[in-house]
């Protein structure tokens, strides 16, 4: 993993020496169709001076990741069992193991929609989109 960049001057403002690196910062987030969420114990460089910033790579997997379990969970009322694959499948288009297929479920990097119990089942429309896109 890239080591992240430790922020002194603004690069958005000009400010020299006024980044500050804050830890444990919570946020709220919300997107199309999904209720308002909070991201709790994320970190990064923000300005004194502008109050505007960048949050450390590891805390923006933490976001990605969140937002990706909150639409799965509206997505898991919205859709039948017939939109969904398993995730074998994906794994064969993609040509990775199916392990690989659950950690791009948990990054985001694959729509899902989740059952009852919490099982991660990709979207079939991400099935065709991957086809399309002619990974492999």
């Amino acid at each position: 993993m890239a080591k992240d960049k430790k922020w002194i001057d603004c690069p958005l403002c000009g400010t020299k020496g006024s980044m500050v690196f804050h830890k444990d910062i919570s946020r709220t987030y919300k997107s199309k169709n999904i209720k308002p969420f909070e991201v709790a114990g994320l970190k990064g460089y923000f300005c004194n001076n502008c109050k505007d910033g960048f949050f450390t790579q590891i805390s923006m997997n933490k976001i990605r990741a969140e937002m990706a379990y909150h639409k799965a969970k509206y997505l898991s009322s919205t859709v039948t069992l017939s939109d969904l694959v398993p995730s074998n499948e994906i794994a064969d288009v993609l040509g990775v193991s199916k392990q690989r297929v659950s950690i791009m479920l948990k990054e985001g990097l694959i729509k899902y929609a989740m059952n009852d119990y919490g099982v991660k089942l990709p979207l079939k429309s991400e099935l065709e989109r991957l086809k399309k896109e002619n990974f492999r």
